[in-house]
């Protein structure tokens, strides 16, 4: 596809590779991001309607429907130079939101009352990424089956009427670091919802583990940093909740310990980095798990451990001029 904004007035041409003969395009910007394009025919009649959104840098998403049909398929362009080659990112990944509807009505016989409905499942795309091995370890390692482990075929089949929503959110996306948070929410016996996360270094495509950005020689210095807050964590809440007339303190583990192993699962934003933790405790007790998901560190407060020559050095730059 080939397009000229002239003032907000859009005209260009797109084809297919399989026929290769120019379809004449015509329309608008729309807003700040979005656009409106109408495919027309040789007698000047609309024949389809792109409608789309530049999505991040270099993407542009939606959908393209028939003028005589009532579905809707998706497109997603990628922005090229002059020489052909994708527009990338730099030092971050592009994020395309996409979105299925997983639809119950072939259960809906099976269902309780007012568990009949049809779920969104939205999830990450990521592009932008030059090297094709790099992105395709990228996008593996960020399916819905690796974090949450499901794809959209076992929610369809496996999890209709339990299944409320699946959603996620990015916590950081620069330095070469995409960092992402999943969940899934729905109701059995009891509400819940279950979280994953992945962390992505961008230039090697793989999951970042805590020897990627902290010294191998200040690991367990860093674990035991870590332990304090966790044990910190425990006598505090036995205190809040004595306050309030409830004794949790058998509840938490007598053997609670932050080890060098868990220094892997790391949540990093823009702020500093967060030591994700969880005791697993059941339905019942659950408002005793860290709000936060594990406990937050600023750069500042890692700034003697953090690697040099890792990736989360740029913050130490940043803040310190190191």
């Amino acid at each position: 596809m080939t397009l000229e904004n002239r003032d907000g007035s859009l005209q260009g041409t797109y084809s297919y590779d399989k026929v290769g003969t120019p379809i004449t395009l015509r329309g608008a910007v729309v807003g700040s991001d979005g656009l409106v394009l109408d495919e027309i025919n040789a007698s000047g009649a609309t024949t389809a309607r792109f409608t789309g959104r530049f999505a991040s840098n270099g993407i542009l998403a939606g959908n393209w429907k028939e003028a005589r049909s009532a579905n809707a398929l998706p497109f997603l362009l990628e922005v090229q130079s002059a020489s052909g080659e994708p527009v990338g990112a730099g030092d971050r990944a592009i994020v395309v939101e996409e979105r299925v509807l997983v639809q119950s009505r072939q259960h809906k016989e099976s269902l309780p009352a007012g568990w009949d409905k049809d779920v969104l499942v939205r999830y990450p795309r990521i592009s932008g990424l030059k090297n094709k091995l790099v992105l395709a370890r990228a996008r593996d390692a960020s399916s819905l089956k690796r974090v949450l482990g499901s794809t959209i075929d076992e929610y369809k089949h496996d999890l209709i009427g339990w299944l409320y929503e699946v959603d996620y959110s990015i916590n950081y996306n620069r330095d070469y670091i995409l960092d992402m948070t999943f969940w899934q929410s729905g109701c059995g016996a009891y509400p819940d919802t279950q979280y994953g996360h992945v962390a992505l270094n961008l230039k090697t495509g793989n999951e970042i583990r805590a020897s990627d950005v902290f010294e191998p020689s200040s690991m367990g210095r860093l674990a035991a940093l870590v332990n304090g807050r966790l044990h910190a964590y425990i006598r505090e809440s036995i205190k809040e909740w004595a306050a309030s007339g409830s004794d949790v303190a058998e509840d938490f583990p007598p053997n609670a310990k932050f080890r060098v192993k868990d220094l892997d699962k790391i949540r990093i934003e823009q702020r500093g980095v967060t030591f994700l933790w969880q005791f697993g405790f059941p339905h019942v007790i659950k408002p005793l798990e860290p709000s936060d998901g594990g406990f937050f560190f600023t750069y500042d407060e890692l700034k003697d451990y953090i690697r040099r020559d890792g990736l989360l050095a740029v913050n130490l730059v940043h803040q310190h001029g190191f």
